[in-house]
């Protein structure tokens, strides 16, 4: 159940770093019903094949959440520019709040990232540490080498229209859809 539960939650960044071009648009192939099978299936594999070879549960957490955390620093350390480069946008922002506040707990949950992926590093056997920093390198390898060819943009896939009701819309397969933002 924990593995089923998590699907969803792996392929939308995934979808996400497709419409930006960051990974090839044919894993972005859907069924009728607008599944993305490639990445499901991907996704199943990854989950599937270290359980046939007898991995537990809890060691393919292990396994993922080096690269969850690692891939949490990047908008931690992105978030503490976003007072600079976007000062008007700050300004008027609903989560606006003093500097000091915000580069408090946007320091915290740096350090906090930091301790998780230090502790994490401490649980693995030093071939599963290895083969995630490779993983990290070939994806961040790939990501480099699709930017630096123009492959890739930045915007946004889900987001807030103050203007609608505070409805976050979204689009997928080329069809608009909508979500309460109080759910």
């Amino acid at each position: 159940t924990s593995s089923n539960a998590g699907y969803p939650t792996m392929v939308a960044p995934a979808q996400g770093a497709i419409q930006n071009g960051w990974l090839p648009k044919s894993l972005a192939k859907t069924n009728k019903h607008g599944a993305p099978v490639i990445l499901y299936t991907i996704m199943y594999l990854l989950g599937v094949v270290p359980m046939l070879f007898g991995a537990s549960l809890s060691a393919l957490t292990a396994y993922t959440v080096m690269a969850q955390r690692v891939g949490a620093l990047l908008p931690i350390i992105a978030a503490f520019f976003i007072p600079t480069k976007f000062k008007a946008e700050w300004e008027k922002s609903w989560l606006h709040m003093p500097n000091g506040v915000y580069y408090a707990l946007i320091t915290l949950a740096l350090v906090t990232d930091v301790i998780a992926i230090v502790l994490n590093i401490q649980t693995l056997s030093m071939p599963v540490f290895l083969s995630n920093l490779v993983v990290l390198a070939a994806l961040a390898l790939v990501g480099v080498v699709r930017y630096k060819a123009g492959l890739t943009q930045s915007r946004a896939i889900y987001t807030f229209d103050e203007d609608q009701d505070r409805w976050f819309y979204f689009k997928s397969n080329g069809k608009r859809y909508q979500q309460s933002a109080d759910k």
